[in-house]
């Protein structure tokens, strides 16, 4: 009677508190509150990327937003390293960066799944190749493959644009460069939130759970949910419990369950009952 619980994940919300209008219905007190993190939060900044500029960089800090709540996966390290450089003010590194790492994500998607795929029309386009540089030929062949989910392919595509404006050479990205760099970054971090994230409305979650991330049973054997996601899980009861230990969180689950199969609707009315 156990599912698959999304324990591992990735997110930097510090963010949210600069976004416009955040504090403008507080009442006095909560307001007061407010301006003393975004203080802590700049000094946080500073003392992170350097005081030399710092108003563009608390800036750009800022109008990056949040991180993605993502699964842990292979593309955390480099998206980070590619924020990190636009908060620096490095504009051109980052976009070049988030351009790279989709192509990367895009090339580590395709020769990961494509041996299950053997049967498919798709896979002698793409069993003979290391990398890939052909972004349509991945984005069609994932899509096809039910990898990626329609509206993931469909921003990968408009990625793909942003994509060619940054590499191919442009005289005005000497002039401006911080533009294109934050769009190329939320375009990837929706890409992330479409197909990577750990929590929210994607056709493998229970949604019916308030506050935490189940597999849906039909779900376990779907090939991205197997090989992306199950490896940030842990099989847990409806009575488990979280407590974090840093710096990540610890399943605890030390209940006897009866050996049997119930619905999808009926562990989430254990869990989380209305």
């Amino acid at each position: 009677m156990k599912r698959y619980r999304v324990i591992r994940h990735d997110l930097d919300t510090r963010s949210h508190i600069l976004q416009p209008g955040y504090a403008d219905n507080l009442p006095p007190e909560a307001k007061e509150a407010w301006q003393q993190e975004v203080n802590e939060l700049a000094n946080v900044v500073a003392t992170e990327f350097g005081i030399t500029a710092i108003q563009q960089k608390f800036q750009n800090f800022a109008d990056l937003g949040s991180k993605p709540l993502s699964l842990v996966s292979f593309h955390n390290i480099f998206l980070n390293q590619a924020r990190k450089s636009f908060v620096q003010g490095n504009y051109y590194p980052s976009l070049t960066g988030i351009c790279a790492l989709g192509e990367r994500v895009l090339n580590h998607l395709v020769l990961l799944f494509r041996d299950d795929f053997k049967h498919t029309p798709q896979y002698r386009k793409v069993y003979g190749k290391d990398s890939f540089d052909n972004w349509y030929l991945a984005i069609d062949t994932l899509e096809e493959w039910k990898i990626l989910l329609p509206q993931t392919a469909a921003v990968f595509r408009e990625f793909k644009n942003t994509r060619n404006c940054a590499i191919h050479f442009r005289p005005d990205l000497d002039q401006e460069c911080r533009g294109p760099a934050l769009k190329a970054l939320h375009e990837f971090n929706q890409i992330i939130s479409l197909q990577f994230a750990s929590f929210g409305k994607l056709p493998w979650y229970l949604t019916q759970i308030r506050g935490a991330s189940y597999i849906r049973k039909t779900f376990e054997n779907d090939p991205f949910v197997k090989r992306v996601i199950l490896p940030n899980c842990e099989l847990l009861g409806p009575k488990n419990t979280l407590e974090y230990m840093n710096p990540g969180w610890r399943a605890i689950d030390d209940n006897d369950y009866p050996d049997i199969e119930i619905s999808d609707e009926e562990f989430a009315q254990l869990v989380d009952p209305r």
